[in-house]
Parts: structure tokens; sequence; C-alpha cells
């Protein structure tokens, strides 16, 4: 996201600053910021909830979920859409689950992005889940 002068949106700044935000950047700006979500267990999970994973090297990354799958040995599989400039900006379907902890949030109220306050305040203390094995 750029501002019009060309830089970049800093995080924590309105509501993509705060989903671009380290941590569980969709509950911060989806659930807290803008009112238009819900946090879910991963258990609940639909196709196209959003998801932030915490990666166990202690990175991050914000998907779109597409589902659960098992590997020829039965290790679980987080399939999510996601773009970076790692792969080329090519999407990447299927990832086995190599993370710590993952926060999943649903769009519930999407009319309300024209009642959210700018001055909304954002808790970081939110705590992920584990994903099922």
């Amino acid at each position: 996201m750029q501002e019009p002068d060309g830089g970049r949106r800093e995080d924590r700044v309105k509501a993509w600053g705060w989903w671009n935000a380290y941590g569980y950047g969709t509950h911060y700006s989806l659930v807290q910021y803008l009112g238009m979500g819900q946090a879910i267990a991963p258990a609940q999970a639909l196709p196209g909830d959003f998801v932030n994973i915490s990666w166990k090297s202690g990175l991050g990354h914000s998907v779109v979920f597409l589902g659960y799958s098992r590997d020829e040995v039965g290790a679980l599989r987080v399939s999510f859409f996601s773009r970076q400039a790692s792969t080329n900006w090519l999407t990447i379907p299927y990832r086995p689950v190599p993370s710590r902890t993952s926060c999943l949030c649903a769009l519930t109220h999407p009319e309300r992005i024209w009642d959210f306050s700018l001055d909304s305040r954002v808790d970081t203390g939110v705590a992920g889940d584990l994903l099922p094995e």
C-alpha cells in the first residue's frame, strides 16, 4: 500500500497498516480496527477465511484459507492462496504446516466498512491457535 506521495504505508496505521503489522494483522485489522469480522477456531475455518500463520522461523504471513488435506504420510497440509516475491508473485496453493500458531478470521460484517472509526483501538496481545494435527 502506498501513500499518495509514493511513500509506503507504515505498519499499525489505518486498516492496511494493521493488516500488514507483525503478529496477527488480520485480527488487528478485520476484527478489531474495522469491526468487520470475528476470530474463529481452526476447526471452523471455511474456504475464503483469512489466516495469519506464525512460522516456526519466527516470521509470519497473511493468506486466504482454502482448506486442509493430508499428504501421503498423513501429515496435515494447509491449502491457501498467497502471493509474495519469493515465489515470483505466483500463488502457492498447498503448503505443509511448519507453523507455530495461527489466527483465523472470518469476514462476517462487510457492511461495517462504512461505520468504523479511524480512532479504533487495537490490542496486539492476541493469542494464536495451534492448527489441528
